[in-house]
């Protein structure tokens, strides 16, 4: 069994090439490279955690929570990890209480977003058939050259795979309504009560809440006939917006790499952001951070410029 010495050591020279990676990286390649690897090590001594110190099992928790936001960035599957931590109350369910230390929210947010990554793979997956069966259903040049733009369109997909669909859309509503519960039990107590650690982990479940949203927009899922964990716009725009505006405020009052944390909510978040002014806020956020020697900040600027230039 490895040393939980060296383990700790080996988690905290990991997080240090991570930040020497976004720094000199503009591609974000080594980054992900890096993470994956971190996962795999994860994976290879789970024996181990179970007995890290606290500052281990922290960053523990930070490497799976990296992991997860890696694999929500570049639409990649993600193996589940072991069970070694599992936080007892991660499925707490509203009203109940949830965790109150930031290693026990730090575990709470890992497993949300990695329930997330495994969605989002699952429903890019059904998505990718859905279009590839009514093809063959339909499968005609002029249907070919403009595919359907309405879920009736879909309406003949195999009945396994429209139980197939309900079941990603059940797991994301689950994730949601849990999502939901945590940030609402910060949201309805005072600041002043919460643990500022701990609020930082926020703009993370407010992203996440944004895309799962914008997870179900293509037509096939509307044939399902259920209800779609789906928010409205204007609440999609407002937790976007609040968890940018939170993202904003850390790279003005804290350190310049905690602003870095936030750089993969951009690729949701920034999205949101419809007005010159919002938009021109969103490229002063990475622009600041461009400035400051983080050189991945550059290719999360093209990226939403190209992606701003689609939405027009």
């Amino acid at each position: 069994m490895l040393d939980t010495k060296l383990m700790t050591a080996g988690l905290v020279a990991s997080c240090l090439l991570t930040l020497v990676e976004l720094i000199l990286d503009e591609s974000g390649k080594g980054w992900r490279s890096l993470t994956g690897k971190i996962q795999r090590s994860i994976l290879m001594h789970g024996d181990v955690i179970r007995t890290l110190s606290h500052l281990g099992r922290s960053l523990y928790w930070f490497a799976r929570i990296s992991i997860a936001a890696r694999a929500i960035c570049f639409d990649e599957s993600l193996p589940m990890p072991p069970p070694a931590l599992t936080c007892a109350r991660s499925n707490t369910p509203s009203g109940n209480t949830l965790p109150s230390s930031v290693e026990e929210n730090m575990a709470l947010l890992a497993m949300h977003l990695e329930s997330w990554a495994h969605l989002q793979s699952r429903s890019i997956s059904w998505v990718k058939d859905s279009e590839e069966l009514f093809l063959k259903q339909t499968c005609t040049a002029s249907v070919i050259d403009n595919p359907p733009l309405l879920g009736e369109e879909y309406k003949n997909l195999p009945f396994e795979h429209i139980i197939r669909g309900i079941e990603i859309v059940c797991c994301a509503s689950k994730l949601q309504r849990a999502i939901i519960a945590t940030v609402l039990s910060w949201t309805n107590s005072p600041v002043s009560a919460i643990e500022p650690s701990i609020l930082s982990l926020l703009p993370y479940y407010q992203w996440s809440l944004a895309g799962l949203s914008r997870q179900f927009v293509h037509p096939a899922w509307t044939s399902l006939t259920c209800g779609l964990p789906v928010m409205p716009d204007d609440l999609i725009y407002q937790q976007s917006k609040e968890a940018f505006s939170y993202a904003e405020r850390s790279l003005e009052n804290s350190a310049d790499f905690e602003g870095l944390l936030y750089v993969p909510i951009m690729n949701i978040v920034g999205l949101e952001m419809k007005t010159a002014q919002e938009r021109a806020r969103a490229l002063g956020f990475v622009t600041t951070l461009k400035t400051r020697g983080f050189a991945v900040a550059g290719k999360v600027e093209q990226d939403l410029k190209r992606a701003w230039v689609g939405q027009i």
